[in-house]
């Protein structure tokens, strides 16, 4: 088996703009369970006035660098930016360059990251994000262009049809897309002010048609660095610090603290519900029904959970050096359809995923599939990275092997047809984990076919 990019991880990576990086030399210390308490929220509703709306003139308003990313006609700027330089795309008819996918193998489509001509050729890891609604995935990326200004602009796609339904950018350096996110796909959430007074902003989009209208919160104070973000129908919210903070309407002038002290990683929302992995449980918030332990694992770790419109899945791993050194001995998954309530659940033990001992900090499910990276050694100094893919209403595992000269960095979403993945060079540069060069779309009808394509 040919060499991969995998070691156990001895450090959390965290870098600038990235606080959540994945790496397939290192996978993220995403289900720890931090003993610090929640970071301090100021609830004052001036941050817009103190950080400056002054500064909307200075930062990008009148540039021009003569090409899409500032063209007036497409761009126009958001109204209380916080010196973000914050502007809003028109994207019908789609100014953006389109995606174009190449085949890479039976049922395998791959396209680069970042658009074509741009003076870089990666994505950041925390700069992308997709999910899966009503079967159709879609898909969030930022692309960063270093010019007179740092021209950061996120624009969500349909992934099957590449329609383009909405477009942000920030134009000043000092802002920016905030936090990896498992599934805030439908969401824009950036940050601005200093490191001494965060304030987080977030956009929800109104529909999935293109051109739909983006509602604008206001910008919420925020005490420390998020390391994840998230939507739900309810709105948009953060892990950081060990806690969990949402806004539900973009009335709001503070950020609600959902759950005090947990993981600040991995949480999904869907519908109303938000939930998330934390030690032995899976932990979930309702409006409704508020913070519950929706299940609790009688031995083991909970290190992933996903969400789709009609299931639960999440993965148990056991063994002693579990969660300390982020290696393990077995790995399970589990699912349920969906429920808000411990006494809604039905349960069932899926397989496991052999011969894993490694990763699983990103499950995604949609349909009747879910699907993770795994790690395993073969050789003492040597692994490998596969993508587990499971179907849950058989159990049957298969496993897809890295491409030549790639590593995954993880599944970004499932659907019912399609198995949507980010890849890394491998070997790449020792930052290789922060950066994602390519998507990959694999077809579930053809998996027989993919755990043997190259």
């Amino acid at each position: 088996m040919r060499r991969s990019a995998w070691v156990p991880l001895s450090t959390l990576l965290v870098v600038a703009g990235c606080a959540r990086c994945s790496s397939s030399e290192s996978p993220p210390a995403a289900h720890a369970d931090a003993a610090t308490d929640a970071p301090h929220v100021d609830a004052s509703p001036d941050v817009d006035a103190s950080i400056g709306d002054a500064a909307e003139d200075v930062y990008g308003v009148d540039y021009d660098d003569g090409t899409f990313l500032t063209d007036k006609t497409i761009w126009s700027p958001v109204p209380n930016d916080n010196g973000c330089g914050l502007f809003q795309a028109k994207v019908v008819p789609n100014p953006f360059p389109v995606t174009v996918w190449g085949p890479c193998g039976p049922g395998c489509l791959v396209a680069p990251a970042i658009w074509p001509g741009l003076p870089k050729d990666d994505v950041i890891v925390s700069g992308a994000t997709a999910g899966e609604r009503g079967g159709e995935i879609f898909l969030r990326v930022q692309h960063d262009v270093p010019t007179k200004w740092m021209l950061r602009t996120s624009v969500i796609s349909r992934l099957e049809s590449g329609e383009v339904l909405a477009g942000a950018q920030v134009r000043n350096s000092s802002c920016g897309n905030m936090g990896w996110a498992n599934d805030a796909s439908l969401v824009f959430i950036f940050r601005g002010g200093t490191k001494q007074q965060l304030a987080l902003r977030g956009g929800v989009l109104e529909g999935t048609t293109p051109g739909t209208a983006v509602t604008w919160g206001s910008w919420l104070p925020h005490g420390g660095i998020p390391g994840s973000t998230f939507g739900w129908d309810e709105g948009w919210g953060v892990g950081s610090g060990s806690a969990i903070f949402a806004s539900t309407s973009p009335t709001d002038t503070k950020l609600q603290v959902l759950d005090s002290k947990t993981n600040e990683f991995e949480i999904t929302g869907r519908g109303k519900l938000v939930v998330w992995g934390t030690g032995k449980a899976v932990k979930s918030y309702t409006s409704a029904g508020g913070l519950k332990y929706l299940w609790t694992a009688p031995q083991g770790y909970v290190a992933s959970v996903s969400l789709s419109d009609t299931k639960l899945v999440w993965v148990v791993v056991e063994g002693p050096e579990y969660p300390s050194k982020y290696s393990f001995e077995t790995a399970r998954l589990y699912w349920s359809p969906l429920a808000t309530d411990p006494s809604e659940l039905t349960v069932t033990e899926g397989p496991l995923l052999s011969p894993a001992t490694g990763a699983f900090y990103d499950t995604r499910t949609g349909g009747d599939f879910a699907a993770s990276k795994g790690c395993y050694e073969t050789a003492p100094n040597e692994g490998v990275c596969p993508i587990f893919v499971v179907q849950l209403s058989t159990g049957k595992v298969w496993r897809i092997p890295p491409r030549p000269g790639s590593a995954y960095q993880e599944v970004m979403a499932v659907a019912q047809t399609t198995i949507l993945v980010s890849e890394s060079d491998w070997p790449g540069t020792p930052s290789e984990g922060q950066h994602i060069r390519r998507f990959v779309r694999f077809a579930t009808a053809d998996l027989d076919a993919l755990e043997t394509a190259w």
